[in-house]
């Protein structure tokens, strides 16, 4: 079985390339089918990518635009090492399109960005925000088709409904299509100090303002659970999630939680303790002046930092030597050990 499953990986490439033929270079982008187009928004400047009768075939990392089996330099997507890396390097070039794709005749817009957006973080600030900025200088049309990274999430569903996204294609499934028209942008995500206007527009676009919302009295301890708790966790969580309860704290799992219930309970909240990680994504939807108490190692960057204060909230952090992950040698990852008495002291001044 393994011999027949082997013989037919190398296989299925050719039998593809009879199909639809190679993929070749053209470094210039000079394309009759191509029309770029430059706009500014809150003084940053922005490409957008306006592909004619165009296929596009993505690997869930990679993403390949094409037109006349020539790949695309521009908008295709091939990160190595954080960076976007030459199209001689995108999966197409090697082996081919190995899908049938699906013929749309409308336009569709794509928010692939190459990152795994099944991790909540992602999903809002690599993904959503190519639909924020499509929103701002396109009117879209009720025959145009929105090519997502994925929905296996309930956060990704719900979000792209409250933004009243309708005729989602799943990229996870559908992985080559071929349209009338494809739209991309060039926005890309790398950095740890986002735009103040894409926290603005992810709070203002999510916060159920419109709901009646509980007393901002919660206090809330987001536990990691999972694989993600041998990566990244607590080594004394025990002592410190009896210490939280007796502060009379609620202990979540935010992965557990249903998307508007997530944003109604931060928005809830008064004081939020959690380890750094996508949990403290969260911080978007907490009303102003909230308290948010970072736990992290002191080798991690400031992403949530950043996050927490541009959203108007009270940032408050505690730091400890990390314990390396076998799974993991990012310098966020490992496991911390929380010094009990440094975090009853802070919050003895919160409260």
């Amino acid at each position: 079985m393994k011999i027949f499953l082997k013989l037919y990986k190398k296989i299925l490439p050719y039998f593809f390339f009879i199909i639809y033929g190679k993929i070749s270079i053209n470094q210039n982008n000079f394309n009759k089918n191509l029309v770029i187009k430059k706009k500014i928004y809150k003084k940053v400047s922005y490409k957008f990518f306006e592909i004619n009768n165009s296929r596009l075939y993505t690997n869930s990392s990679d993403v390949a635009y094409i037109t006349n089996n020539t790949i695309i330099s521009g908008p295709s997507i091939q990160f190595r090492r954080k960076l976007n890396a030459n199209v001689i390097h995108n999966i197409v070039i090697h082996k081919g399109t190995p899908k049938f794709y699906k013929k749309i005749n409308c336009r569709v817009f794509s928010l692939l960005c190459g990152i795994d957006t099944n991790n909540y973080y992602h999903w809002f600030f690599d993904c959503l925000p190519k639909l924020l900025i499509f929103k701002r200088f396109y009117k879209f049309e009720k025959n145009d088709f929105f090519l997502a990274p994925n929905l296996k999430h309930d956060f990704q569903i719900k979000s792209l409904r409250m933004l009243n996204i309708k005729n989602i294609l799943n990229a996870a499934s559908l992985k080559h299509v071929y349209a009338k028209k494809i739209i991309t942008t060039s926005f890309t995500n790398f950095t740890i100090d986002h735009k103040d206007w894409l926290i603005k527009e992810l709070r203002d676009k999510f916060t159920l303002t419109k709901r009646k919302i509980s007393k901002q009295n919660l206090k809330i301890f987001l536990d990691r659970k999972g694989v993600s708790s041998l990566i990244r966790d607590i080594s004394n969580k025990e002592e410190l999630i009896k210490f939280l309860r007796n502060e009379n704290f609620l202990i979540i799992d935010p992965s557990k939680l249903s998307f508007v219930d997530e944003i109604k309970l931060f928005n809830a909240a008064k004081i939020v303790v959690g380890i750094y990680g996508a949990g403290l994504t969260n911080a978007i939807f907490c009303q102003k002046k909230t308290h948010i108490i970072e736990l992290k190692n002191n080798q991690t960057d400031s992403l949530f930092k950043n996050i927490i204060k541009k959203s108007k909230l009270n940032y408050h952090f505690l730091t400890s030597e990390v314990k390396a992950s076998k799974y993991s040698s990012k310098p966020f990852d490992g496991f911390i050990n929380i010094n009990i008495l440094k975090l009853s002291k802070i919050l003895s001044k919160i409260n």
